[in-house]
């Protein structure tokens, strides 16, 4: 049975935590594991990415005209010194670049004109990168950098300077110890938490995320709850940052809920309040955010309810099959098409239901396709088990995949299958086959981390 993919929340995961490019830089990395975001220290041969992100920011600074004529000399000013720093930089010639980033900092530090204030934001983020990798490599000048913006712009109320405020916190955090990141992450959470602007509330929830990275079990769980508290009434499809955090927030929680099996109900909740919420509104990104709650739906009744699970695959691969008859080139297959297919195949086996409706879309979609087909073969060398000996169809089904491991699959259903059969050779011809499928997918994948 295809297992949903770990991979997939991943992806998927980074958007959620991907603020506005001009200020949020990547000096923090988003990994995934287990379905559970990890933050990972950037290492320091990626600091030339973020002095670039800074020094992009620069050049927009730059571009603005200021809209009050007496400020125009000193914003001219500070935009020379920053392309003098923008030079050095460039050259490596790193003491230049600081003494140039110190002067905008002197220049800028009492104005209250939100571009300037970004200059000097940016000279700070620069600045304290630069001692952090390049001269003395000292994070204590970093941090120092990150508490003046912290403190200079914690009461501002224009929403620019508050996501610096927030960037400021997190480059903090992550390179601050455990404890002191969490004090760092529940600032911006109780500062945000109860903002009616959605950028803001974005601060807040990312906040909350980062945090989680920090914590686990049932402390994780009550993030996650909060933040789907926090965000549950966003019903504007237009806040599509917003909706894609709640639903990003779901899934983590139904995903802590799976792996406690006694909590499996609860997480098919989880989906269904997915289901619900996104069915309403229109528009492609919703509509995925359903058949990938059904999706993973699916999973959960497997073995307690397989006839609602095949339901779901049905309806899984209807859905894509209406779609394509109204298109006039063919659309790409999904692999949760294809994945639907096979696990009805296997269903169908399991359940001793017809199953040529799905073989005839496995020939449709999936025939020729390496990583699929080889399941729906092993699935036809079970099947005809039942009745025959099948020793030369599975040395021909080795011969043909010899490159080929059975990826986010579980042979847990088909072994409980073969376990309730009634002693005798049919019953053993399977055992044997299916053991010989699970030892020669655990050697290819043993293979495949030499």
């Amino acid at each position: 049975m295809f297992k949903l993919s770990l991979i997939l929340l991943s992806i998927i995961i980074l958007l959620l935590v991907g603020l506005d490019s001009n200020f949020f830089n990547e000096e923090t990395k988003i990994l995934e594991n287990n379905n559970i975001l990890k933050v990972e220290k950037e290492e320091p041969q990626k600091i030339d990415e973020e002095i670039t992100v800074q020094n992009s920011i620069v050049k927009k600074e730059i571009e603005k005209e200021m809209p009050i004529v007496e400020k125009v000399d000193i914003y001219s000013e500070l935009k020379k010194i920053m392309e003098e720093a923008i030079t050095a930089y460039t050259a490596e010639d790193f003491k230049k670049t600081i003494e140039c980033y110190d002067r905008v900092i002197e220049l800028s530090k009492d104005s209250q004109e939100v571009n300037i204030l970004e200059l000097f934001a940016s000279a700070h983020f620069n600045k304290a990168s630069i001692n952090r990798f390049f001269i003395e490599k000292n994070i204590e000048k970093a941090i120092k950098s990150y508490d003046i913006i912290i403190k200079k712009f914690e009461n501002k109320k224009e929403i620019e300077l508050l996501k610096i405020y927030a960037k400021a916190i997190e480059l903090k955090a992550n390179i601050s110890e455990r404890d002191n990141a969490l004090e760092l992450y529940d600032k911006l959470i109780d500062k945000f938490s109860k903002s009616s602007d959605v950028e803001l509330l974005e601060l807040y929830a990312n906040a909350q995320i980062n945090k989680s990275y920090l914590t686990t079990g049932n402390d994780t769980l009550e993030i996650y709850n909060q933040i789907i508290e926090n965000l549950k009434n966003i019903e504007d499809k237009e806040n599509k940052k917003l909706l894609s955090i709640f639903h990003k927030a779901q899934l983590t929680k139904a995903y802590i809920l799976e792996g406690n099996i006694n909590q499996k109900e609860e997480a098919i909740e989880v989906y269904d309040e997915i289901i619900k919420k996104f069915s309403s509104l229109e528009g492609e990104m919703y509509q995925a955010m359903v058949d990938d709650a059904d999706f993973r739906k699916s999973f959960l009744l497997m073995g307690q309810n397989n006839e609602g699970s095949m339901e779901i695959y049905d309806k899984i691969i209807n859905k894509y099959e209406t779609k394509n008859s109204n298109n006039l080139n063919s659309l790409p297959v999904p692999l949760e098409v294809e994945y639907s297919i096979i696990n009805n195949i296997e269903l169908s086996l399991i359940t001793n239901t017809d199953d040529t409706q799905y073989r005839e879309l496995a020939d449709k979609y999936i025939s020729g396709k390496k990583d699929t087909k080889p399941q729906v073969d092993m699935l036809e060398i079970l099947r005809d088990a039942q009745v025959s000996n099948q020793d030369e169809a599975l040395k021909n089904w080795k011969e043909e995949n010899q490159n080929f491991s059975f990826s986010n699959w579980s042979f847990e259903e088909l072994k409980q299958w073969n376990m309730q059969m009634e002693e005798g050779e049919q019953k053993d011809r399977i055992r044997i086959y299916l053991n010989e499928f699970e030892k020669y997918n655990n050697r290819q994948n043993y293979n495949h981390t030499k």
